[in-house]
């Protein structure tokens, strides 16, 4: 019986330890590492070269420079978050390399990476918002279907 026991909180602080992993690993994306291609966080209008944005939607120079600073703001808030994202997984990591695993305070870094992620992803959605609002509807309309072409070729770009 104490056997079966031990089994299953080592199974559950496993399991704890993966998702903990990759909640870390998987907010890369917000953070400035590598993400699914394509996904919905301003896409091709934040990662395309301007020139090529502003030619297939036929961009005003006024929404040009929106969507500039708007990118700019982005790669900001990337940096920002990268350094504290490190700050973060050392922390995870001394969590559990540490003699006695400290339960609590392991389940507490991993609900604080979760808000966090929730506040990454709910500004990334603001900021596909803003990107979208400087577009007229015929342009994000045009966004829409560049968009699914992408997808139908796989989202190589």
């Amino acid at each position: 019986m104490r056997y079966g026991r031990h089994n299953h909180r080592k199974a559950a602080l496993f399991t704890s330890a993966v998702l903990a992993t990759a909640l870390f690993a998987g907010g890369a994306s917000a953070r400035g590492g590598h993400h699914h291609k394509g996904h919905h966080h301003g896409g091709w209008l934040m990662k395309a070269p301007i020139e090529k944005v502003a030619e297939q939607l036929e961009l005003t120079e006024e929404q040009v420079q929106q969507i500039e600073a708007i990118r700019e703001e982005a790669k900001a808030e990337r940096e920002a978050l990268k350094d504290d994202h490190q700050e973060k997984r050392e922390a995870m990591k001394a969590l559990w390399t540490a003699e006695v695993l400290d339960r609590e305070a392991i389940l507490a870094q991993f609900d604080q990476a979760h808000e966090e992620m929730g506040a990454i992803k709910r500004a990334q959605l603001e900021r596909r918002i803003k990107l979208m609002s400087i577009l007229t509807p015929a342009q994000r309309a045009s966004a829409q279907e560049m968009k699914g072409h992408r997808g139908k070729r796989g989202r190589s770009e």
